[in-house]
């Protein structure tokens, strides 16, 4: 399958802006300059050693931190929390437990700045999907009916959205926010690695809309010696594989803003953007 040919693209780096830190014990909202802006504590851990890991997003109106905090397999109790805080002082907003035993979390923000999707990580047990809504000091929240897919974005109306299977066996495409499938890409959908070498095939966990008729997904290819990655450009309107990104083979995911273009970050963190030619 051809590279698709590719130009770069002038983008400035975006303003850093307040950060957000979850460890066991604590949230912590840090200024662009590293100034603490505000702590707020936990119940303390009673498991010395886990594994898991909580994680934050802070709202684009900058208002609210949304949390996913994993009580369970850090000893303090069943199930998991995910908080609202507001993002002047720390305080909570709202509260609602999880049924999952989770290891990690990834929050994916709808394009409409409202609504939340949350991708609870319960290793060899898969994967649990909510949607999220603050209203006022009660926070709404819809589980989505798997436990095999992971979020990889949204796209760029806000329309749908993409999955990839938890063993990466497939990615699909949904409505939102029913979760309605309207497409789903397998392996044999996918032109083959161009080697004579015996190769692993699974879906990457990533890639997305890089518009809103276009998605990429990810192809890992794993030999006995090496590991590498095809980011294809799959037609939504079709389902034709246009062809591939030129990404590099070791680049793990890539940034899709959703506008037609890509970002890759080099190992230092330095991002180059690009756009079809």
């Amino acid at each position: 399958m051809a590279i698709l040919n590719a130009r770069p693209v002038d983008s400035p780096e975006p303003e850093a802006g307040p950060a957000v830190e979850v460890t066991p014990a604590e949230v912590v909202l840090r200024e662009s300059g590293g100034a603490v802006r505000w702590r707020h504590a936990f119940a303390p851990p009673s498991a010395t050693t886990s594994i898991a890991r909580g994680s934050g997003w802070l709202s684009a109106n900058g208002e609210h931190v949304w949390v996913f905090r994993p009580d369970e397999m850090l000893g303090r109790g069943e199930g998991d929390g995910w908080l609202v805080l507001s993002a002047s002082d720390g305080q909570l907003v709202a509260e609602v437990p999880l049924p999952t035993v989770g290891q990690g979390a990834g929050h994916l923000p709808h394009p409409d700045g409202v609504r939340v999707l949350l991708d609870v990580g319960e290793g060899q047990d898969g994967t649990c999907l909510f949607l999220g809504r603050l209203d006022g000091t009660t926070l709404e929240v819809h589980a989505y009916p798997w436990t095999d897919r992971v979020a990889s974005g949204f796209s760029p109306d806000g329309s749908a959205f993409m999955t990839v299977d938890h063993d990466q066996n497939d990615a699909a495409f949904h409505v939102f926010p029913s979760g309605d499938r309207t497409r789903t890409v397998e392996l044999d959908d996918l032109p083959p690695p161009e080697t004579d070498e015996d190769v692993d095939l699974v879906f990457g966990w990533g890639g997305g809309y890089l518009d809103g008729t276009r998605a990429v997904v990810i192809v890992e290819q794993h030999t006995d010696e090496d590991e590498t990655r095809a980011f294809h450009v799959l037609d939504l309107t079709t389902g034709a594989v246009l062809g591939r990104l030129a990404v590099p083979e070791d680049a793990y995911d890539i940034e899709l803003p959703g506008d037609g273009t890509w970002i890759v970050r080099d190992e230092d963190g330095r991002p180059s953007r690009w756009a079809l030619a």
